[in-house]
């Protein structure tokens, strides 16, 4: 797929007031289509990402305490991958993303208890 989907950081940024349009999903989307698809594991990154993220946001959003969660990963996350997108500096990108998604994997399993 290319384009939208970008679940985790449209969550993120709906939770900011921000559109489907704006700049950060915009730089994220181009990163994922233009680099992140060209890497040997990009296309198995990308497909796990798209069969786990929409069940996260899910999670996410029926915790009371959603708001917190959304400015954590923008904070600790996805506002440092901007700018490493920004910098060109894509690898670092890549690493600090697969991390968050690997910290809400973890973080799953205290949401589900």
């Amino acid at each position: 797929m290319v384009g939208g989907d970008c679940y985790i950081t449209t969550a993120t940024c709906q939770e900011h007031g921000k559109s489907d349009n704006c700049y950060e999903l915009t730089m994220f989307r181009s990163f994922r289509d233009t680099w992140l698809r060209k890497q040997p594991d990009g296309e198995q990154l990308i497909k796990r990402y798209y069969a786990t993220a929409p069940a996260l946001v899910e999670l996410i959003n029926k915790q009371p305490n959603r708001r917190a969660i959304y400015r954590h990963l923008n904070e600790a996350y996805l506002s440092k991958c901007l700018r490493y997108i920004e910098d060109g500096e894509n690898v670092k990108c890549k690493e600090l993303y697969v991390d968050m998604v690997e910290f809400l994997y973890g973080e799953q399993q205290k949401w589900q208890i």
